[in-house]
């Protein structure tokens, strides 16, 4: 009888082995605004004009996204600009990284930038990566899940409710403190 409950219970354990998936948990340390904002090397807003995935050597997939209707705010000015990012989906086969960005053709962003060579070229992995809405005096700054930025500081930033773009800061604004966040920190 014994025998019986140790073979059943090691025959549980060997189909729930071989049936569980893996999955790995994205760590990111939060990051200041102020670190955002002095720790990129380039910093741009634009259009997204092209997504494609691909395999890389060895399989791993990857997404190269392309960057058109560029306005530099720091780095060198480029008329075009594509960064790639790991993950993605490749024919049947996804990848799917925790917290990773993504992008669809047509929409605008507002990049931080900092090391094109990782998995993810943006500060602190997604914390520099903010969306872009139409507003009343010109494109105002929301965050991907389109709570708009109300308000900037070097600790934080202050959010209002999803889809509604009232009082967001305008990308001037917000491109003006950036500006002199950068400044003082040089």
């Amino acid at each position: 009888m014994i025998g019986m409950s140790v073979r059943r219970a090691a025959v549980a354990l060997l189909l729930v082995s071989l049936t569980a998936g893996s999955a790995v948990a994205t760590s990111v340390v939060a990051k200041s605004f102020r670190a955002i904002s002095t720790e990129a090397d380039e910093i741009f807003a634009a259009t997204v004009t092209d997504v494609r995935s691909y395999r890389r050597d060895g399989g791993a997939i990857w997404t190269a996204v392309t960057f058109g209707e560029l306005t530099w705010f720091a780095g060198e000015p480029q008329s075009e600009v594509e960064l790639e990012f790991a993950g993605g989906t490749v024919d049947d086969v996804s990848q799917i990284i925790g917290g990773m960005p993504r992008f669809q053709v047509g929409e605008r962003v507002l990049l931080f930038v900092r090391d094109r060579g990782t998995i993810s070229p943006i500060v602190g992995f997604h914390q520099g990566c903010f969306a872009l809405a139409p507003g009343e005096d010109g494109e105002v700054v929301v965050m991907p899940d389109r709570r708009p930025v109300l308000s900037v500081e070097a600790g934080g930033m202050a959010f209002g409710v999803a889809g509604e773009t009232a009082g967001a800061i305008r990308l001037q604004d917000l491109m003006d403190e950036v500006a002199a966040m950068r400044e003082a920190a040089e």
